[in-house]
């Protein structure tokens, strides 16, 4: 059977690393072998990098160890006061509990078909008024919405938006544009809802290219856009809202009134909790089934939102500190010195301040594939060739469809790390970390790709020839 030994495969590897353009970069990889037992190539493994969305492998490995394949988040709805003759004395409570994914983004649904059970609940009870406010209640989580180590003006872009428990649309606006022909400019954003989101613009309508610059108020929703907007283009650009809660609060007040269902009150949040009555409960799908969008499609407000339930669920704290001390503990469990050199900040990777080494990521890899959950747990990286953010890397490569990988990517930082598949069928787990480079990331992104295609031309050996036979490691 043709292939590579393990001896030509570092041989090959090597040589990829000397190429002229990759040699400022500062680079880590571990392939381990399983079925083996041993390493096949190390380089700077025990390095701590900055890890990027590959933290979201350790985030991702808390919420199956912790929480389970099968746990869902709930949204509940309840009530204070009494309800008569349709008339709820009272206030409309949403319970937050941490739902990551209330978006018609993934599902293609309309919000107000997500949101039609909620409005149900209340048609069931027959209420037809409210006289009371509708109220978000947030406890679940603590009232940090921020990590302290985000970049400030990533804060409010569509990657970096504030979380909290009771999140809707993924917490972002969508703001669309349109100059008429008399040059009267179309300006709205979606979903509705007054939760202050506000246009400034100083625009001019041409026929040249499109140019446009908007900026935000720090800490609020006021939008300037300024630049060309050529005449008759459509143009949606997505940006968080600053408070998420309140933006669901005020599209489900809007989605209430289409209903017929009258709110005399106003939108408020609380902490604290109180007494209530419930009229049911909005049951997000199973994490194994959000797990993907988490993974594949690299949603870092999933991140934040895993990180702190695990640590409300485990620790009673639902804070990024509090899910930061049940992974310090489950690291503590796996290899005591890996949670000493722990610089975990959040559970996105967008902090600059995480980090990680390859052997550490090798070693959550590895506990991940031999759990009851793995085929939960591998069926949410991304595939090369296939989904999320492998989708259009290794197209012509024997690699294609053979790897399943977590990216990450922030400012001179390009990481790859998870499993390959070889030609013969055999398992390597693989991390590859990348800081500090100044050639294009498309160089670093090539690179990596040319070592995926080396490892999967592995020759299995005798004993990897037999385990294969038997099916299994």
């Amino acid at each position: 059977m043709g292939g590579l030994s393990p001896g030509s495969l570092a041989t090959r590897l090597n040589a990829i690393l000397m190429s002229p353009h990759l040699q400022d970069g500062f680079w880590g990889i571990t392939v381990y072998a399983p079925m083996r037992g041993r390493f096949l190539y190390e380089r700077n493994e025990a390095q701590l990098f900055r890890t990027a969305s590959n933290m979201k492998i350790l985030t991702n490995l808390l919420v199956f160890d912790h929480l389970g394949p099968d746990y869902r988040f709930e949204t509940r709805l309840g009530y204070t006061g009494d309800i008569m003759d349709g008339v709820l004395k009272g206030d409309l409570v949403l319970v937050g509990g941490g739902d990551p994914s209330i978006s018609g983004r993934d599902d293609h649904l309309p919000l107000g078909e997500l949101l039609d059970p909620l409005i149900s609940m209340i048609r069931n009870a027959g209420v037809k008024r409210i006289d009371g406010n509708l109220v978000g209640l947030l406890n679940f989580f603590d009232d940090r919405t921020i990590q302290d180590s985000w970049e400030w003006d990533d804060v409010g872009r569509n990657y970096c938006v504030p979380v909290s428990p009771l999140m809707l649309n993924d917490g972002l606006t969508r703001l669309d544009f349109m100059a008429d022909r008399d040059d009267s400019l179309q300006l709205s954003h979606h979903p509705s809802g007054q939760y202050g989101v506000q246009f400034q613009h100083q625009l001019s309508y041409l026929r040249g290219e499109l140019d446009l610059d908007i900026s935000r108020d720090w800490g609020g929703n006021g939008f300037l856009v300024r630049g060309n907007l050529p005449l008759c283009m459509d143009v949606s650009v997505s940006f968080g809202v600053w408070d998420p809660a309140m933006q669901f609060l005020a599209v489900f007040r809007e989605y209430l009134r289409e209903a017929g269902i009258e709110l005399s009150g106003t939108c408020q949040l609380s902490r604290q909790p109180q007494p209530l009555q419930y009229l049911g409960t909005l049951q997000s799908e199973p994490v194994a089934f959000l797990a993907q969008t988490f993974m594949k499609d690299s949603r870092n407000h999933y991140g934040e939102m895993f990180l702190k339930t695990v640590g409300k669920v485990v620790a009673g704290d639902g804070s990024f500190e509090g899910g930061i001390g049940v992974a310090d503990q489950f690291l503590r469990g796996l290899d005591p010195s890996f949670a000493t050199a722990l610089a975990m900040f959040d559970g996105s990777g967008l902090s600059a301040r995480n980090h990680l080494s390859p052997l550490q990521l090798t070693v959550l890899l590895d506990y991940g594939l031999k759990q009851s959950y793995a085929p939960q747990w591998l069926a949410s990286f991304p595939i090369m060739g296939r989904d999320g953010t492998l989708s259009n890397r290794g197209l012509r490569s024997l690699a294609r469809e053979r790897v399943r990988a977590k990216t990450g990517t922030i400012f001179r930082t390009k990481n790859l790390s998870g499993y390959v598949e070889t030609l013969a069928g055999e398992p390597l787990i693989f991390s590859i970390m990348v800081n500090n480079f100044s050639c294009p990331t498309k160089q670093i992104t090539m690179a990596q790709d040319q070592i995926c295609n080396i490892l999967v031309q592995l020759k299995p050996n005798r004993t990897v020839r037999r385990k294969l036979r038997l099916g299994g490691i």
